[in-house]
């Protein structure tokens, strides 16, 4: 069986349009069957709904590429930009369902996609983000060895950021030497008006660069700056007892705040197939389907079963060419005289009586 789909629209834009969905399918039956094209068509119709479906539910980008277990076995730096990032892509997910149907209310349980959206954010923002927060200032970490991890990172920061404030230099260098009043011939007026737009279009590009060159120095020199001052508390820690027990915290909060987010993972497909059944599948419909099918079965097959017919009728009519008729004659004649017999003397008996 094959199926062909042109020009569908996007599920996750929602648009429903009947008449885009064209599916064609070619099945030879074996044995021959009246209903095959009602039961062909009724698959068909289901197999594909159930594909839009999938698709509209289809959660691949707020899957977290780790497993609970891998993301708890992480260091706690590490750990929580995980969770951060599952947390952005959370938001983002049910920010789709929301922007596409931002009216719909469950009629099981009241909610919207927007009060979904919400309580992600505030995981995102208030849970995770200020454990991560913990984690940050006191630069809690498992292992013994962070300093020298925390060392090899500076060295890559400073390389990036002698790479991003080479590119500043030399954009703002070539700003500088850029003379914005190059000689140009201009024979017309109209001739003038376009030398002009190219120059101008020219210098706002390199005015671009110098701009993204400017903004990515200045985010790394943030990030040198970060790391220094990890190194600096590694080298003078905090209270033994005060960082044990914000390790601990850090645990239940990280893990509490994941439980959050697989509910609410949960909560947000219930609640969109529940969208889409009533707002969506409901009013998809195939409006132009061809079929070839041959619903009598394959040639040779009937071939055979005629064969096989043929042979049986065959058989009957030489055994009724061969059989005594006079002996069956005999027979029936003998039934019908019991049976005769048998009715007269009932009515003599009732007379009687």
């Amino acid at each position: 069986m094959t199926t062909r789909v042109d020009k569908t629209e996007s599920v996750a834009e929602k648009q429903v349009n009947t008449g885009d969905y064209k599916i064609t399918v070619k099945e030879i039956g074996m044995l021959p069957n009246p209903f095959v094209n009602l039961k062909l068509s009724k698959a068909v119709m289901n197999e594909y709904k159930d594909y839009l479906k999938a698709s509209y539910l289809k959660d691949s980008t707020v899957s977290s590429a780790y497993k609970k277990e891998d993301i708890f076995s992480l260091d706690y730096q590490e750990m929580m930009l995980v969770m951060e990032q599952d947390a952005d892509a959370l938001v983002r997910y049910i920010g789709t369902f929301e922007k596409n149907s931002p009216e719909f209310v469950s009629q099981k349980t009241g909610l919207t996609f927007a009060d979904l959206r919400s309580q992600a954010e505030i995981v995102r923002d208030k849970d995770i983000g200020s454990t991560s927060d913990i984690v940050d200032y006191y630069v809690l970490s498992k292992s013994t060895n962070r300093a020298a991890y925390e060392n090899v990172k500076l060295k890559r920061a400073n390389l990036t950021l002698n790479k991003n404030q080479g590119i500043e230099n030399g954009m703002d260098y070539i700003l500088k030497a850029y003379n914005n009043t190059s000689n140009y011939i201009i024979p017309s007026e109209e001739a003038g008006n376009l030398a002009d737009s190219q120059e101008n279009e020219f210098y706002g590009s390199l005015m671009d660069q110098l701009v993204s060159s400017k903004n990515a120095a200045i985010s790394s020199k943030y990030d040198v700056t970060k790391i220094e001052q990890h190194l600096n508390k590694l080298s003078h820690p905090n209270n033994a007892a005060n960082i044990q027990n914000m390790t601990k915290s850090v645990e239940k909060d990280a893990k509490a705040a994941y439980e959050r987010m697989e509910r609410l993972r949960k909560q947000v497909k219930i609640l969109a197939e529940e969208n889409y059944d009533l707002n969506i599948g409901s009013k998809i419909g195939i409006s132009k389907s061809s079929y070839k099918v041959n619903m009598w079965g394959h040639i040779f097959v009937n071939f055979v079963m005629m064969l096989a017919l043929l042979s049986i009728l065959r058989c009957i009519f030489v055994f009724y060419k061969t059989i005594d008729k006079t002996y069956i004659k005999e027979e029936i004649e003998k039934y019908m005289k019991y049976w005769h017999e048998k009715i007269r003397n009932s009515l003599k008996d009732k007379k009687l009586e």
